[in-house]
């Protein structure tokens, strides 16, 4: 099934100008500057927060609460900043005891999870269980926040990572695109960053 976004007049921060994009399958890239309010766009199309005015549609439906479900986000500090001093398997399966039914009991071994296992290679994730999440090197760890969305919303349509650039190297940032375009086989992927090198890697690419 195609899924398709359309934001039309869009304005997510107040000095943000109107947009007018559509967003579908595949690995959409969405390219601004920092100071335009990337990470309120990014949580509005997300469904996290109101715009400011204009109007967001996904296959049709107005409806910002659909987008919230809909939705599933990473990579937006405001959201999903980690606690650094706690084991990989404490925040995985607190993730996954929140999104499973009550009466199922999370595994001890993570991995072993429905919700965790169909995204660990796409994303390139090979989890120690034990590790703490400030050990892990910046990458994997906004890897592992991008897993802990997925958890999130296990029917999510579509995923949104914001702050690409965080990872403030451009070969770390395309091989996460790289990953990212793995996860856009299942569903659609939409990631903001500023820098238009990684254009080639994406299927669709919106300017703000």
């Amino acid at each position: 099934m195609t899924i398709t976004l359309r934001a039309h007049e869009l304005v997510a921060h107040p000095v943000a100008s109107p947009l007018n994009c559509e967003l579908s399958e595949g690995l959409n890239l969405i390219l601004g500057q920092r100071e335009q309010g990337q990470t309120a766009l990014a949580m509005t199309l997300a469904g996290r927060r109101r715009p400011v005015s204009g109007s967001i549609a996904l296959d049709g439906n107005p409806r910002t609460r659909n987008l919230f479900r809909c939705a599933a986000l990473a990579g937006a500090r405001e959201i999903d900043s980690l606690e650094r001093l706690v084991t990989v398997r404490t925040v995985v399966r607190e993730q996954v005891a929140w999104a499973q039914p009550w009466y199922r009991i999370a595994p001890r071994d993570i991995t072993a999870s429905s919700l965790v296992r169909p995204w660990l290679e796409p994303l390139g994730l090979e989890l120690d269980q034990t590790e703490l999440v400030g050990d892990l090197p910046p990458a994997q760890r906004l890897r592992l926040r991008v897993l802990l969305g997925l958890i999130a919303r296990p029917k999510a349509a579509f995923l949104v990572v914001d702050d690409i650039d965080q990872l403030r190297s451009l070969d770390l940032v395309e091989d996460f695109l790289r990953d990212l375009q793995k996860v856009s086989r299942s569903l659609p992927v939409m990631a903001f960053g500023v820098n238009s090198h990684y254009a080639h890697l994406a299927d669709h690419v919106v300017e703000v």
